[in-house]
């Protein structure tokens, strides 16, 4: 087994040693419509994608007081069929968030986990 795999196989077995603390969240991916001449607006669809993750606190030395607060979330996203970009949203235990930044962690060229800034 390669490095990549290695790497991916060990993310998934994280994900299962985590057990209660992995749940499922909604993220809101928000595509971009096409303009209408006749209202002259863009009509924006949403599609929905349950995704796993864990919710996390920003640590101390990673707040900022401008660009991460205390009141945001740290949301560890395992890597699904969907990319989550900063036009998304995410809604955890009936809770909306919008999402402020996305660092994508690789194993070579494949990702293999989504850090993601979560603010209501």
């Amino acid at each position: 087994m390669d490095l990549v795999s290695s790497v991916i196989s060990a993310v998934a077995k994280a994900e299962t040693a985590l057990g209660s603390l992995v749940i499922d969240a909604t993220l809101y991916t928000n595509v971009p419509g096409t303009y209408s001449p006749s209202t002259g607006s863009v009509t924006n669809t949403s599609s929905s994608h349950t995704v796993k993750c864990v919710i996390d606190k920003f640590d101390y030395t990673e707040l900022t007081n401008t660009q991460v607060l205390g009141t945001d979330l740290k949301v560890l996203m395992f890597v699904d069929s969907v990319t989550p970009t900063v036009k998304d949203t995410i809604t955890i235990n009936s809770q909306s968030y919008d999402i402020l930044a996305v660092t994508t962690q690789f194993a070579g060229p494949t990702p293999v986990l989504f850090t993601l800034q979560c603010r209501k």
